[in-house]
């Protein structure tokens, strides 16, 4: 047996342990974007300062030569732009609309033309409708049709607005469930004209009706407006 040593150090084993302190830093994520547009805005002030510092150090005849070019090129843009297709409205001056106009005024009914700008307006006489009624009279009917049918060239390539007005009194102690004033009976009577130009062979897409309650002008008839349409409607509608 070997002598105890007295002077041997005895190491405790949890004193080579060393305590580390461990700190969470919580991370958070910014999102205010208030300051991005300066970032933005140095890169574009550095490209306008590059741009230039390279421009002034070419001889004069070079920037004349860099400046032509320039020019030449925005001219070929700008004539690009005016040469391309535009989706505007017919332009109402147009044969279209001069034989839309002439056609009309030739037709043997007792009507009134109106143009407008954009449009025109077909003014039938009063009484095509019987009073508190909505459905055409038979004459009344006959010079709808002849307007219809003078139209149905142009089927597509205008919108028509039928526009329904009311008796010249007002509307009351109606037996019928669908009036109950002056405005249902002007939308039914502009809705009754429309139908007829449906069966007439007209695409409802390009056809409209409108209700004049306030009777502005004589009662118990209708007016029909034709409006040229945009030509990129005409395209989607076929």
């Amino acid at each position: 047996m070997k002598p105890h040593n007295n002077n041997q150090k005895i190491i405790d084993p949890r004193a080579s342990v060393r305590h580390v302190r461990i700190e969470h830093k919580r991370v958070e994520l910014s999102t205010d974007d208030s300051q991005s547009w300066a970032v933005s805005y140095s890169d574009m002030l550095m490209v306008l300062m590059s741009f230039f510092v390279l421009f002034f150090s070419y001889d004069e005849k070079k920037r004349d030569s860099m400046i032509s070019d320039i020019a030449l090129d925005m001219k070929g843009k700008i004539s690009q732009v005016a040469d391309a297709p535009t989706f505007g409205h017919q332009d109402f001056s147009s044969p279209m609309i001069t034989n839309v106009k002439a056609s009309i005024l030739s037709l043997p009914i007792n009507a009134k033309l109106s143009e407008r700008e954009e449009s025109l307006t077909i003014q039938l006489s009063g009484g095509l409708y019987a009073p508190k009624q909505f459905d055409l009279t038979d004459n009344a009917k006959s010079e709808v049709t002849k307007i219809l049918e003078t139209l149905k060239p142009y089927n597509a390539k205008v919108r028509i607005v039928f526009i329904g007005h009311t008796d010249s009194s007002v509307f009351t102690n109606s037996k019928n469930k669908y009036l109950e004033n002056n405005f249902d009976l002007s939308s039914l009577r502009a809705s009754r004209a429309m139908s007829l130009a449906v069966e007439t062979g007209f695409d409802p897409a390009f056809l409209a009706i409108e209700a004049a309650a306030s009777n502005l002008r004589n009662s118990r008839t209708l007016s029909i407006k034709i409006e040229p349409i945009p030509v990129k409607v005409q395209a989607l509608g076929h």
